[in-house]
């Protein structure tokens, strides 16, 4: 469903979608997804606009196990003599686990009838951004983003559900798992943009902030050996049963600003410089900011020297640096909990910093006869200071995060393009 509206200052739609999907694999109920959009412009005076967009989609996903223990997994093992769609003799439920005892895997039909494994997952999409341009050549632009997602999956399997080895078979106490997570991502930024023309030089100059914000969240419990059947509850877990608790939260903070200034003089020349600061939570303490930049340049040959047969040909080069960022925990001593007993594990590097990418690269683009172009492009990379586990044999520690260790990755690329056209334009 989809409706819209325009008139002289402004755009507006909203649609609606319902997805269905029942997949190929039986006794599933496959994937189900509704989904609602919309999208608004708004001119509010000369030189002010207003612009935003969201989404909002709920799906549920009846999963199916991947790789070992899958059913697909086991339907390679099945020999294709046996039959799989019998009933067990042990309690008369559908699939017959063990159909082929020679089978080192049951037999797939039987967990996908029994065992329930759901994923419910909402998530939601925003946008808004503010253009504002008070005289023609000075451009100012704000933004704000958002996606958060909630995700619940649960997996049920009933007490009394059935295995086998070989040709005999046991029946099992069941168990319970249900995780959840969220996480929230927010995007903030200021830009100022500045573009005239002096003569025969062009001049655009940009500055920008950008600030980042991430929270994650999750929460699992499983509990094994149920007391009673048919209960979908951690309180028919029998007393002497497993039960197990995890969570997990990571919080991330960056913010960056970064400058452009690029240059064109008479269409020939063409200068580009960007100078960024980025600052990120997941930096350490002492290395919190880090400094980057970026310079490249163009020559269109062919504005200068007129050569036969070729309608463009440009040599370029760039230069630039850029920081790859640690995990998360590089930064902070980490412990194993075990029956409520806590060891450390990891050591925390204060010093922590992101690793630091170098690239050049080298160019030559051709348009020639009318009808082919050439893209020619040489890089070579280099990234040092990359984290790595280090580990301390002599310590109650099993590792630290070294970011000082000079590890050096450089490689390069070698890229050759050649198209053509098949149709010429018609005027």
């Amino acid at each position: 469903m989809f409706l819209f509206h325009n008139n002289e200052t402004s755009n507006f739609s909203l649609s609606f979608s319902n997805f269905r999907e029942s997949g190929v694999v039986k006794y599933t109920d496959g994937y189900n997804r509704q989904n609602v959009r919309f999208n608004l412009y708004q001119n509010i005076t000369e030189g002010l606009d207003l612009s935003a967009s969201g989404s909002y989609s709920q799906s549920t996903n009846d999963q199916v196990t991947q790789g070992p223990g899958s059913p697909f997994w086991g339907a390679v093992f099945m020999q294709p003599n046996y039959d799989i769609l019998a009933d067990n003799e042990e309690d008369g439920s559908r699939f017959n686990v063990n159909a082929d005892p020679y089978s080192v895997e049951d037999n797939p039909l039987y967990s996908l009838d029994q065992e329930e494994r759901t994923t419910d997952r909402n998530r939601y999409l925003g946008n808004m951004q503010l253009k504002y341009r008070p005289i023609q050549p000075v451009l100012l632009e704000a933004s704000y983003s958002i996606d958060r997602t909630n995700s619940v999956y649960e997996r049920f399997i009933p007490k009394g559900i059935l295995s086998s080895t070989g040709f005999s078979t046991s029946s099992n106490s069941g168990q319970l798992r249900r995780s959840t997570f969220e996480n929230v991502a927010q995007n903030m930024s200021v830009t100022a943009g500045y573009d005239e023309r002096f003569g025969d030089v062009n001049v655009r100059v940009k500055a920008s902030y950008l600030y980042e914000d991430s929270d994650f969240q999750s929460f699992g419990a499983t509990g094994n050996d149920f007391a009673i059947g048919g209960v979908k509850s951690w309180d028919a877990i029998q007393s002497s049963g497993t039960k197990s608790l995890d969570n997990r939260t990571t919080q991330v903070r960056s913010e960056n600003i970064f400058g452009i200034v690029a240059l064109d003089y008479k269409d020939r020349y063409i200068f580009d410089l960007l100078v960024r600061r980025d600052g990120s939570s997941l930096f350490g303490e002492d290395e919190r900011y880090n400094n980057y930049f970026r310079a490249s340049g163009a020559y269109r040959i062919t504005e200068d020297v007129d050569i036969p047969g070729f309608n463009e040909l440009k040599v370029r080069a760039s230069y630039g640096t850029a920081g790859l960022r640690p995990p998360f925990s590089a930064q902070y001593l980490t412990y194993n909990l075990s029956g409520g007993n806590p060891s450390k594990n990891t050591l925390g590097n204060p010093e922590s910093k992101p690793a630091l990418s170098k690239e050049l690269e080298v160019g030559l683009n051709a348009e020639f006869l009318n009808r082919f172009s050439f893209e020619g492009s040489y890089s070579t990379t280099t990234v040092e200071d990359q984290s790595l586990n280090v580990p301390l044999l002599l310590s109650q520690v099993d590792s630290t995060p070294d970011g000082k260790m000079q590890v050096l990755s450089k490689p390069t690329l070698l890229k050759l393009l050649l198209t053509r056209r098949l149709f010429s334009s018609v005027t």
